[in-house]
């Protein structure tokens, strides 16, 4: 017969094993269920030092309550456990670090997410945890993307992506390659792009992850719609939308409403697409996921011009341009710019969009943006023919089809193609 502290263990271990298995379907309401009850198995009686699966429990309560767009909720859970932790926890208590890096880059807090990340790659390599340091990695790499820094975020989540591969870690380089995807993707490296996405998405269809799926059909459909495959992206983003209101995320149903959005903009359908913007916008402000609205908030404004309403339009670019200033997003804050440009073109104030325009080409070649350059230049090509200047006109529809040709952005290129006929 078994002791009772022994057959109180293993009781533990099958409801964290069971809550695992439930966290990875999505399935949040049972996965919460088993982590609690293995939770109260694991209490620590009066004066004891609490075990690594106590700390453990928290941390995983609050993954399942990140994973639900609770980000309070998860980072009180995750900071009530932390409070308790001491030295022989080295490991866990790194982990509790990155997951708490990972809530705070998800809200734009960018300083706070890099020092917690920083302090826990520190642990993961005191405790010769492979798998940990990867993690620590992919937040480093994914913060430096969003701050500019191309170069760092590629050589950290290719970092990453080694350990992961090394530790035969299917979960982590299917998220890592998710990463990879979103850097290419604003490098302008698209075959790259689409290489990895199709590799991350074979792996989460596979382990039977169904958030990492859903993730990567979403960004994985951002890139078909440069390249104007419209109807396979509006099928991405159909099939992530649901997945994602199926395991109850309301950052991924908002993040993939205002991308189906896009495409209904692409389409010419602005009052559609702006309905679908300003619920997005609503739901993202709910949950806090500030880093996320200066994206959401240019399209609302390309749509404002669509519809002809220019200060409307100018509110939104302005707040696109104010939230990533604030949060340090340089790519963000580069391509407001050309959108107050299109507003000031539209409005006849030839002057200010060519001070726009120029503004964010110098900061799109600073980040080595290719894509978002080529648009720049799409609208300087405009600008140009509004002041009858057709040598500058020439010059900058040139450089931008060539761009798009390299990318292959069919849509863009089209686009170009009519701008001189």
């Amino acid at each position: 017969m078994l002791a009772p502290e022994r057959l109180i263990n293993q009781v533990a271990e099958i409801h964290e094993a069971i809550g695992e298995i439930y966290l990875t379907l999505g399935e949040y309401d049972e996965a919460e269920h088993h982590f609690r009850e293995a939770l109260q198995l694991c209490m620590p009686l009066a004066d004891q030092p609490v075990s690594e699966r106590w700390l453990r429990m928290h941390r995983m309560l609050a993954a399942v309550e990140e994973r639900r767009s609770n980000y309070e909720r998860a980072f009180a859970l995750l900071t009530d456990g932390m409070a308790h932790a001491h030295k022989d926890l080295q490991a866990e208590t790194a982990r509790c670090y990155l997951l708490g890096a990972g809530i705070a880059y998800r809200t734009g807090d960018y300083k706070y997410a890099m020092e917690w990340a920083n302090i826990g790659y520190k642990l993961a390599e005191q405790s010769n945890c492979v798998t940990d340091q990867a993690r620590a990695l992919k937040i480093i790499g994914n913060i430096a993307n969003d701050q500019g820094d191309r170069v760092q975020a590629v050589e950290a989540l290719n970092r990453a992506r080694a350990l992961y591969e090394q530790a035969n870690m299917l979960a982590g380089l299917c998220d890592v390659l998710n990463d990879l995807g979103r850097v290419y993707t604003q490098a302008g490296r698209w075959d790259e792009t689409i290489a990895v996405f199709e590799q991350s998405m074979a792996i989460s269809e596979a382990i039977g992850d169904v958030l990492a799926t859903a993730r990567t059909a979403n960004n994985l459909a951002v890139v078909l719609v440069g390249r104007n495959e419209l109807d396979r992206a509006g099928a991405l983003y159909q099939r992530a939308s649901e997945l994602f209101a199926r395991i109850g995320s309301r950052l991924g149903v908002a993040v993939t409403s205002y991308n189906r959005g896009e495409v209904l903009l692409n389409q010419g359908h602005a009052a559609e697409a702006l309905a679908l913007f300003t619920a997005a916008i609503a739901d993202l402000e709910a949950i806090n996921a500030r880093s996320f609205l200066p994206e959401v908030f240019r399209l609302a404004a390309l749509a404002e011009i669509a519809l002809g309403r220019l200060d409307h339009a100018r509110t939104y670019a302005q707040r696109s341009l104010a939230t990533a200033e604030e949060l340090g997003q340089a790519d963000d804050s580069a391509i407001a710019y050309r959108v107050l440009g299109e507003i000031a073109l539209a409005a006849g104030d030839l002057d200010t969009a060519a001070e726009l325009f120029e503004r964010s080409s110098t900061l799109l070649l600073q980040l080595a943006n290719r894509y978002e350059l080529g648009k720049v230049r799409y609208q300087q090509a405009r600008l140009a023919l509004a002041r009858n200047d057709s040598v500058a006109a020439v010059a900058a529809r040139a450089e931008a089809r060539a761009i798009f040709t390299e990318l292959n952005a069919q849509r863009d290129l089209a686009l170009t193609d009519q701008l001189l006929a």
